[in-house]
């Protein structure tokens, strides 16, 4: 029975490994498009170009309130400096939300795979320690397989763990990053035109 439960927690792991995979392919190629559209973000602003004509071609979620800030900051140049700041906030806030996107999958594999490691390393020695009777090793397989269980489940579950962790770090630094160089383009623009 603890063998079952131990590959059922290790096949958890796997699935939450491919899954935190995924994630942070798919987070790498957004974050790839989405420094093309700060490039071209950026060269707009500085040579004031229209922003639909720039960003006609580019399909990122992002591209419909950009074009609404810009548009309004364009057209209202009376607007109060209070009034700009908090339309460059709210825009700043919604690329962040933007690339925050499914991140949060990243966070839960790192807590949750090496607590289900710990389960499968506790079900794992559960599975060894049956092969005892009376103070004997009867099954000396079965004693082996459960603590290789143990192993492998802890192995994995830290594995996991580690690389979410550190792709989760990396991709919160670089949103940190990202919004504080948009601010400051942004206010640059605005304020010295």
């Amino acid at each position: 029975m603890a063998y079952y439960i131990s590959f059922f927690i290790i096949s958890l792991i796997i699935v939450l490994s491919v899954i935190a995979f995924s994630v942070i392919i798919e987070r790498v190629v957004v974050f790839f498009q989405f420094k093309t559209f700060l490039r071209a973000l950026r060269k707009c602003l500085k040579e004031k170009e229209s922003f639909k004509e720039k960003f006609s071609v580019i399909n990122l979620d992002l591209k419909v309130n950009t074009e609404f800030v810009l548009e309004a900051l364009e057209k209202e140049s009376s607007l109060s400096g209070e009034m700009k700041d908090f339309r460059l906030l709210s825009f700043v806030e919604s690329v962040e939300s933007f690339l925050f996107r499914r991140l949060i999958i990243l966070q839960t594999g790192a807590t949750v795979s090496p607590t289900l490691g710990i389960l499968g390393t506790v079900t794992g020695m559960i599975a060894a320690f049956n092969g005892f009777t009376g103070g004997e090793v009867t099954h000396r397989a079965m004693f082996i397989a459960g603590i290789l269980q143990a192993l492998y489940s802890t192995a994995f579950g830290l594995s996991v763990s580690i690389v979410c962790m550190i792709a989760f770090n990396y991709f919160n630094k670089k949103i940190e990053d990202i919004s504080d160089d948009l601010l400051l383009d942004l206010k640059e623009t605005l304020y010295r035109g």
